[in-house]
């Protein structure tokens, strides 16, 4: 957890896991999966119960407020669905979670951010971000190995030799 000195409290979490740095999650995917931070359910183990809540509620109602919709009942909702909502992705990180809002604002998932539903984010999220985050850890995944590979051909290459070469230091 060397991320937990960067993060003594939940006030320094909010700072640096705010909704002002969804495009930065944006334009660097895979950084913000690569990234050393905490999940959701960690918030609660090291800041008191309800720390996860309060971050996805944050940042739902980061959404509501850049929506049209101003429905008070809405926004009444928000802390039941952050409720549930940090519960059920409590594995994944909050640079995962931000390039997920990230998108969902930016339109990604369709438009259904203009009007702003709950249940819309809930189901971006477990049918539309997730299929897509395993694909792009895959390809993370398959370039890093590639990315290795490559690496350790040269390494060998400048010390390797050739068969005839071995042979005659097997004669000495």
């Amino acid at each position: 957890m060397e991320w937990l000195t960067k993060l003594p409290n939940l006030s320094e979490v909010e700072k640096k896991f705010s909704p002002v740095y969804w495009g930065y999650a944006s334009r660097l995917p895979e950084r913000a999966y690569k990234a050393v931070c905490p999940t959701i359910s960690e918030l609660n183990e090291l800041y008191g119960e309800g720390s996860s809540s309060y971050w996805v509620n944050v940042q739902i109602t980061a959404l509501f407020g850049s929506s049209s919709n101003k429905d008070s009942e809405l926004a009444c909702g928000i802390k039941l669905f952050s409720d549930s909502f940090a519960s059920e992705v409590g594995i994944y990180k909050l640079s995962e979670l931000m390039l997920f809002f990230s998108r969902y604002k930016a339109g990604i998932y369709d438009n259904s951010y203009s009007t702003f539903d709950t249940r819309r984010i809930g189901a971006a999220f477990f049918k539309e971000f997730l299929p897509q985050r395993l694909s792009e850890l895959t390809r993370i995944q398959r370039e890093d190995y590639n990315r290795e590979i490559q690496e350790k051909k040269e390494r060998w290459g400048r010390t390797a030799v050739t068969y005839e070469e071995y042979l005659k230091t097997k004669k000495i």
